[in-house]
């Protein structure tokens, strides 16, 4: 497990592209929990974990356009 600090320094120097505030916004919300680490009174990012959720969305995105595009090709 490699946690991340949310800061913006932080964010950029790991490639994660969202903001300090939409990420705070997730953990208040509940949404991608699992991605998220609270120690002491610091957020962190569970790096390991983010790029997981980031590759099944883009498997997901994939399988997506696959279908649209074999639907479109079967017309």
């Amino acid at each position: 497990m490699r946690l991340v600090r949310i800061d913006e320094r932080e964010l950029k120097e790991y490639g994660i592209p969202f903001t300090r505030k939409t990420l705070y916004k997730w953990h208040c919300t509940g949404i991608y929990s699992e991605m998220f680490v609270k120690f002491g009174r610091k957020l962190f990012i569970d790096y390991d974990k983010f790029l997981e959720l980031a590759e099944a969305s883009a498997q997901k995105s994939y399988q997506r356009a696959k279908k649209i595009k074999e639907l479109r090709e079967g017309v």
